[in-house]
This record gives C-alpha cells, structure tokens and sequence, in this order.
C-alpha cells in the first residue's frame, strides 16, 4: 500500500469528532480499521474518475481505449495484422494491441491525411506505423529540367536531364515500384569501456571480445547537436549508420562533406570520443590510468591483412573493428567503446532490464575501484566469489558493476543446503566472463556444485572460452538475458572455434550407474540428488548437455523461453545427453536421449534434439529433428519441426503439417526462415529473411505462424509481420495517385565482408592493375578506329 492511499485512509478517519477517536483509541482502533476500509474504496474510485478523464485524449489514455479514438478520427485496423479469433476488448491490453493500433499513428492521422501523397509522409508513416526508421526513396527517374510545352515548337534545340537513381533493391525494376521505403530492424547497442580483445597470432587488437570482426556503427542522436543537425553534411537518417560510410566517404560523395570538415580541426573528432560514436583508451605501465588517445594519433586505415601504422601512430579499421600498434609500442591495457546493431533486448548488453531479488540478501559488489572501503567491495569476481564462500549467507547477490572482461582462473563454487546465490551484471552493464585454463590443474570449465535445495541465478552475463558445468543437487537453476557464446569463441569470419562444445553442462552425481552385480542401496543419493528445474529466459546458448541417471532420478524441468539455443549447425546436437561420437566434421552419431522434460516457448533451436519428453512447444522453430521418448505426453503447438525422421508428441497447427508444398525440394526448414550464413554475433542473427516478411500473402504461414497470427521464433515479440502489414495498408492509403509503394528491408550491408590475404595479396592486385591497363588500351584503339 503506498503513502498516497494510506493518507487518504487516515483522512477520513480524521474528519471524526475527537471523542470518537479517543475511544476508538481505549479499544484497539476498531473504528480506525473501518474507515481504512472505506477510503481504500474511496481511492479507487478517485482513481478511476481521474483515469476516465484521461481517456478522453490519445496522449494519456489507456492502450485498451487507442482502437477507439481511433474510430472516431476513421482509423482503420488492417485485418492481416489482427487475429481474427481475438477475443473482445476488455479493461486490460495486451503488448500486441500497441502494435496493431500505434498511439502515434492515431494521434497523427488527421495531420497525416493533409499531408497525403508527399515523400516526407511515408518516412514517417513507417515509424508511426511499424517503429523503425526508414528511408523513402523515388525509383522512377524524375526530370532534373522541366521542358516548357508552350515553346516545343519554337525551332531551340534544348536537352532534358534525368538524374540517375542511386539505390535499386535487388529484383526490382523502375516499372514493378514507383517508391521504395526502405526500412531497418536493427537498432544499435553500446558497448562503453570494455577491454579489448587481443588476438596474440597477429599482435593486434579487435573491439569485439569474442576475437571476430565487427563493423563499427553512429552513435545514434537527436536534437541540434546531432550529425543531422549540427552539420549540412547529409548522413542517411536511417540507423544504424555504418562509421565507414561517413569516415571513408567514396569519390562522389567527398564534395558534400568538405564543409563538415571546415568546421572541425580533425573530421574525426565529430565521431571520436567518450560520449561519441567510438572512444579508445590505453593503460600504459601497470596500475596506471587510463588514458584517452588522442584523434590526431589515430590513422584510418585498411587491416584485413593487419597493416602496422607508422612510428607514434594507432591504425584502426572501422569496417571491421580492427586495432594495430607499431613495433614495440603496444600498451599494457587497452579499452574500447564502440556500438552494434542488434534486432531486440536478448543476450548480455547494455540495456535495461527487470532486477529481482529476495527480500532480504547480502550484496556483493565488483567495483572499478574501491572508495569507501566497503568490505564488500572487490575488483575482481573471484575475490567476492571467495569472499561470499566465506560468510556463507542464506540469499546473496554478487553485483558486477563495470563492463569488461573478467579473465581469471575460476576455483569450483559450492552452493551449500537452501543457499541461494544470484551472480548479475548492474543495470546498462555488459560484463564477460572470459574462462580460460592457463593451468593443468585449474577447471576446465566454471563449474558450481550444489548439494540440496540451493538455488542459481544468472542474469546479464556473458560466458566465452569455456562451458558452464553445474552439478549436484540444485532446486532451481534461472538463467536469464544471459549469453553463453555458441562454439566458445569467435574466428575473424564468424566461425564458432569449437563448434562441437556445449555452452552449458548440467551433471549429477547421481548419473553414476552401479555395475550389474552392485546392488543398489540408495545410500549414494543422500549426499547429491539431481537438478530439479533449469529456467533459461531472453538468453542466447551454445548446446545443452545433461548427463544425469535416467533410472533413480525424475526427468529436469527444463524450460526455454525466448531464447535461442544454437547449436552453431544443424547437424550437431543442441540438446542431448553425452557427447556422441564424431562422425566427420559435419555430423555426430546420435546417443541416448537426454533425461529432461522440455517446455519450449518462443525460442529459436539450431541442431537436434534427443529428450525424454516435451511438455509444451508454441510459438517456436526447430532447425532439425526432434526426437522424444514419451510421445504420449504433452503437445507440440504452432510450430516448425522439421520432417526429417522427427518424433514428437501430438502436433496442432504446426509446419509442415499444414502447409507441406512449402517444404517441397528442401531438406529442412532452415531455408525457409533464416539465411544459414548468418552467425552468432552478426547483426541480423536468428532473423527472418527479409524476402519472407515482404511476400506476406505467399507465405503467411511463416509470416504469421504463431497462435496469435505472429512470427515463429525468438522474435515473436517484435511481431514484424503484424508491422509490415499495417504499414503495407498506410502506404496503399497515402502514396500519390496512380503510383505503387514497395517496402524493401535493408540489414545485409550492415554485416562487414571479412576479405581474405589471398584476395589482397600484391601479385593479386598488380594483376588487376595489368588487366586494367589492357582494358582500357583496347577501348582506346577502338574509339580512334571508329
């Protein structure tokens, strides 16, 4: 109950004679809990009068009463984007109902038909209509010079230009479309003073931890102070922008930027910074501070076969988030920030997200620095590990509070009986626990061992190097926008360096089978029983290993929900038992099945899986088979599983049961969501094509295969379908007369092209050179002959 109710309750209690409370008093306060009674009632009714006013008007009123106002002012909801089993509206609205009528186009909507048929009208209808940002763009070619009708007789030679179009989507003509509207489904993510990765085969650094290349992007601003704003140079209002793009301007583009960079003493200053678009730091000697390098030493530079600059100079490639120092001068640390796209709030990242906690709990913090010499205060994550094992509370909580990497040799952690230990990164930090085993007698892995009714938490943390092994007994393990990198660590190219290695282990002391002639007296469950229930959430993980006893034991609850387990290819395990027998380098011989009960909700699963039972599947794809036990048990519903062998409990409006001329001439599912180049860590992960979201009446059911005629997939929260579709029907409603609008989705130019040494090898390119030359020879003597 907050203060306001409480003092509208005390209130009217005081409006009472004093005699009355006196006596009130001398018997316990009766009458005082009566009228508490009362003027709650009195407050909600206040409260609801002052709600019905503000539904009055489209800024304040509820989500429910939008689709109302909208009526009136003749908005019309585009039925594609509706589900037309949804039930009728009540007092409460759920998140899709701000999708389907957005506040801001219904706020708009008389303005917006004053202003029908104009190009600047259609940017913002893709942003009122679908949240993204967007370019509208004329395909025709217009006339650059009108000629005048009433001389065309007049005997003057005169000549009409037409000005080229720049930007042409692939597979379109200037005769399908009349305006594109380009939009964007990515938005960029910061990453603020977080250490550099350092890759030691080529003494060079990256600014992405996992060692791959990654394109840097444009702090993204508003206001006069922004690039769009504050400077006549023209960057594309589309986010997120590539720093290429605006850094290394082509030779068409260098005359529109030269009066930018008069207003600057160095072009580079204008992204280059703490609060800019990317900053680097140096630690120079041990314990020293770090310093921010200055823009005039920074030299842009090309560092696919990583070049080294010049004596007092740092290379740095924004193409593909490449560091170089000269000979002999790389510093003893070095800090990076920088910023990526990515399409939601899933994984570690900088963003903000939901905390809980228990009631009561000891807090651990991992601080850059100590200042009030708090006991509880460490700068390293096995300090406060070590220290909380120490004072062994009952409910704790181990708070990261700077972004970087945590690099150390982890010892095992042991969670004792009803121990509860919740390890998290603060609110907008991106920590990265980085497991490395520099010692033959350190762990393999980050393991915890419980033993008995101990819980673990996880949340906002990033795992590479190694896997996480939980073992024992645990009551509940919750990891949650968490990401356990997918094949450990990265190549430059995206490729996962131990694709075969599950993210994380859930072992039991229990899966220990007696031989067949041990009998079996159950004196060894007393020490370690099994994991009981395992809840991933918003997170992103390599393969799941459970390795527990399928005879004494009960199955692990297991629960998945928008997530993406990712298995980093189709023909490896994403959730099984032990590790299988390696085939080739493409292919595992299948075991046993895990002994988990699976419960699967929007979730995104790369790889097959071989389980005991599956409870519950909605809303979600399977890349490949899935194999269960105990098909009696639970249901598969709205869902895509491919039909490769795949055994499943009973099936209700799933792929490809309902629509099987979709998986005609295809081997699996996987061409039909997802282009299966795209990698972890790149910008567009996991997405939907772009190609199946723009042909929405082909094929509706990938677009709008969900129970609530959404997306399938990690991102059914997003409901790009439902977007799209409502903004087709805006576009259909306000594009000029006689002209056709299409939508174009443009993310592929936002993932950096790692070029190999062979392509950029001398003798390659003098060939070039040489072909060039001969090129234009023959063009040459061919002009003079004719």
């Amino acid at each position: 109950m907050n203060r306001t109710l409480k003092l509208t309750q005390d209130q009217l209690y005081n409006l009472l004679p004093a005699i009355y409370r006196q006596r009130d008093a001398e018997q316990g306060y009766p009458l005082r809990a009566l009228t508490q009674i009362i003027g709650e009632q009195v407050h909600l009714v206040e409260a609801d009068t002052q709600q019905l006013y503000e539904n009055w008007f489209i800024e304040t009123c509820e989500d429910w009463v939008v689709p109302y106002i909208g009526a009136l002012v003749g908005y019309q909801l585009e039925h594609q984007a509706g589900n037309s089993a949804a039930p009728p509206p009540s007092s409460t609205a759920s998140p899709v109902d701000s999708i389907l009528t957005p506040r801001r186009e219904v706020a708009n909507a008389i303005r917006n038909r004053r202003r029908k048929g104009t190009l600047s009208l259609l940017k913002d209808l893709a942003r009122d209509a679908a949240g993204w940002p967007a370019l509208a763009i004329e395909q025709f070619e217009p006339l650059a010079v009108p000629y005048p009708l009433d001389q065309f007789n007049d005997g003057s030679g005169r000549s009409i230009i037409l000005e080229k179009v720049p930007i042409w989507p692939a597979g379109a003509t200037s005769k399908d479309i009349d305006v594109g509207v380009y939009l964007n489904r990515l938005r960029p993510y910061s990453v603020t003073m977080t250490d550099a990765n350092y890759i030691r085969s080529n003494e060079g650094y990256t600014f992405s931890a996992f060692g791959n290349d990654t394109q840097l992007f444009v702090k993204p601003e508003t206001g006069p102070s922004s690039p769009n704003g504050d400077i006549a140079t023209p960057l594309p209002s589309m986010p997120p922008v590539p720093l290429q793009t605006v850094l290394n301007p082509s030779e068409e583009q260098k005359k529109k930027y030269e009066e930018a960079k008069a207003r600057y003493k160095n072009y580079l200053d204008r992204f280059y910074g703490p609060d800019k678009s990317f900053a680097i730091w140096r630690v120079r000697r041990n314990g020293d501070e770090p310093e921010l390098i200055d823009p005039s030493d920074i030299e842009l530079a090309n560092l696919v076969a990583w070049k080294r600059p010049k004596s007092g100079k740092i290379g740095v490639d924004v193409a593909c988030g490449r560091i170089t120092f000269p000979v002999r001068q790389r510093p003893h640390e070095l800090k990076v920030s920088y910023y990526y796209p990515f399409p939601a709030d899933i994984g570690g990242g900088e963003y903000r997200r939901p905390l809980s906690e228990a009631y009561s709990y000891s807090l651990y913090r991992v601080v850059d620095q100590i200042v009030d010499g708090d006991p509880r205060q460490f700068t390293k994550l096995g300090e406060a590990l070590r220290s909380w094992a120490e004072d062994k509370p009952a409910n704790a909580i181990i708070q990261i509070e700077i972004s970087g990497i945590f690099e150390e040799d982890f010892s095992p952690v042991e969670i004792l009986s009803y121990q509860n230990l919740q390890i998290r990164a603060a609110n907008k930090i991106r920590p990265v626990i980085r497991l490395v085993n520099r010692q033959t007698s350190s762990a393999d892995s980050f393991q915890f061992n419980g033993q008995g009714g101990g819980c673990l938490t996880f949340d906002g943390l990033i795992f590479s190097g190694k896997p996480v092994e939980v073992m024992g007994e645990l009551d509940t393990l919750t990891i949650r926008h968490c990401t356990l990198v997918p094949g450990w660590t990265l190549e430059p190219d995206y490729t996962p360096a131990y694709g075969r290695e599950p993210s994380l282990i859930l072992y039991s002391h229990q899966a220990i089978i007696p031989a067949a002639n041990e009998e079996f007296d159950g004196s060894k469950d007393k020490e370690y029983g099994p994991i009981r229930c395992v809840h991933i959430s918003k997170s992103i993980l390599g393969s799941i290993r459970i390795h527990q006893n399928q005879i004494f034991t009960d199955p692990v609850d297991l629960t998945i929900e928008d997530s993406i387990i990712d298995s980093t290819k189709d023909s490896f395990p994403a959730i099984d038992a032990i590790v299988g027998a390696l085939v080739d380098e493409d292919s595992f011989i299948r075991q046993p099945h895990a002994h988990a009960s699976l419960t699967v909700k929007r979730s995104t699963v790369i790889g097959w899986i071989k389980t005991y039972a599956i409870n519950l599947a909605e809303d979600s794809i399977f890349f490949d088979e899935v194999q269960v036990l105990r098909t009696d048990l639970g249901c598969v519903r709205f869902c895509a599983v491919s039909n490769n062998n795949s055994k499943t409990p009973a099936r209700f409006q799933c792929l490809p049961d309902i629509n099987a001329d979709l998986y005609k001439q295809r081997e699996g599912i996987a061409e039909l969501f997802m282009d299966p180049k795209i990698q972890f860590a790149q910008p567009t992960y996991a997405q939907l094509c772009p190609k199946i979201l723009t042909e929405l009446n082909a094929q509706s059911d990938l677009t709008n295969g969900a129970h609530d005629r959404s997306e399938l997939g990690v991102y059914h929260h997003l409901h790009q379908a439902k977007r799209l579709a409502n903004l087709a029907k805006r576009l259909d409603e306000n594009v000029p007369v006689g002209m056709t609008p299409g939508i174009f989705i443009q993310s592929e130019n936002l993932i950096p092209k790692t070029v190999t040494l062979k392509e950029k090898s001398p003798k390659s390119a003098a060939k070039a050179k040489k072909v060039e030359k001969k090129s234009s020879t023959r063009q040459k003597k061919t002009k003079k002959k004719s």
